[in-house]
């Protein structure tokens, strides 16, 4: 675990010991053990991952195959996947994609997210800290949740989400749109969002053709689902006991 808590690997071989820097972003990926995803076991005894170590990823995506798992079998995905791996096989190339304006390439992709990396340090706005830490508090209360993500590490991740997004959308403040897309992402892996409502597949799911008009409805029900206002506030204020997230500007 050394290499993520840290960002440095120790090495002692052949008379050499030394620390080696190893501060970069980590992807993984791995089969679950046995036949299949076992629905009822976490996701840490699925994977054989210990808890420790599957807490230090910000995002932990269930990629699974509902033709197999026993629901919402998608005929178009089974085809799309079997043509690309015969082209891949038979060394042919897929239909070039449509010309389209409002479409980056991927050299100008790349040229915005470096420059928005080195450009951009977000600060959390009021709001979006409260939204954060209602949703924080909202899954270590949760029956249902994994211990493996519901430590510290949680929060940690869903802020620096928050500021990617910021940096992506090119602001200099984490929002409450910044703050409620992370809690999307975050809810993207379980198997059922108990926040947006409904079963949410990361394998199959498209990017919203109409995000602007869809932001305020998802918006509402995650506040509402979290029992806060759009600044943060509780809907139902009981005891006194102030509001969620008023002290997350002092622990960050």
């Amino acid at each position: 675990h050394e290499a993520m808590e840290q960002q440095t690997l120790s090495v002692a071989k052949a008379g050499l010991v030394c620390k080696l820097r190893t501060k970069c972003s980590v992807f993984a990926a791995c089969n679950p053990k046995g036949k299949g995803y076992d629905h009822d076991r976490s996701i840490s005894v699925n994977t054989g991952l210990p808890s420790p170590l599957l807490s230090r990823f910000d995002v932990v995506l269930l990629l699974l195959d509902k033709s197999r798992a026993g629901g919402g079998r998608s005929e178009e995905h089974d085809r799309d996947v079997a043509q690309h791996i015969l082209r891949e096989a038979c060394g042919e190339e897929g239909p070039p994609p449509e010309p389209d304006a409002a479409t980056w390439p991927l050299e100008k992709m790349r040229a915005y997210v470096e420059f928005v990396r080195g450009s951009f340090r977000p600060s959390v706005t009021p709001p979006a800290q409260r939204a954060i830490v209602a949703y924080y508090s909202h899954q270590r209360q949760a029956d249902t949740t994994s211990e493996a993500r519901t430590t510290i590490r949680l929060l940690e991740s869903a802020v620096r989400l928050a500021q990617a997004h910021a940096r992506l959308m090119f602001r200099e403040e984490v929002t409450l749109l910044d703050a409620i897309y992370v809690i999307v992402v975050l809810e993207s892996s379980t198997l059922h969002s108990r926040l947006a409502g409904g079963s949410i597949c990361a394998l199959t799911s498209m990017f919203d053709e109409t995000p602007d008009a869809t932001y305020p409805l998802l918006r509402d029900k995650i506040l509402d689902s979290l029992g806060i206002d759009a600044e943060g506030r509780p809907l139902r204020q009981e005891g006194g006991g102030g509001y969620p997230g008023e002290r997350l500007g002092g622990y960050m």
